[in-house]
């Protein structure tokens, strides 16, 4: 099995299938027999599948890539001066002042539902 987490592999494997992926769609344009079409069609799909899931997992190695370049798994710190700090505590205060004047329901403990009776339906 191939390593999917190489990506030159990846796109050399994408180069053979998208060309692979040229020729059959030629070959479904030229007179074939309804049998033989049918089988390119169902080779071509395969390839086509291939080939999504090919992109797939390159677009997941360039994600975590760039994700790498972003510093991951590290963030820096938020640095702001002393005044907008200030300003950032009082508001913090004034949300937890205001989260403190709610309080949690009771989970409800029991359900009762009444069908009431079947009845026919009306013609």
């Amino acid at each position: 099995m191939a390593n999917t987490n190489d990506g030159a592999a990846l796109r050399a494997a994408l180069a053979v299938v998208t060309q692979q992926i040229r020729g059959l769609r030629d070959l479904t344009n030229v007179s074939l027999s309804g049998e033989l079409l049918a089988i390119i069609r169902d080779a071509l799909g395969a390839r086509e599948r291939r080939r999504t899931l090919i992109n797939a997992v390159l677009a997941s190695i360039d994600a975590g890539s760039a994700l790498e370049d972003d510093g991951y798994p590290t963030l820096e710190p938020i640095v702001i001066p002393p005044s907008l700090f200030a300003e950032l505590r009082e508001e913090l205060s004034d949300v937890g002042a205001a989260a403190g004047i709610f309080g949690e329901s009771d989970a409800a403990s029991q359900i009762i539902v009444n069908l009431g009776s079947p009845a026919d339906k009306p013609a």
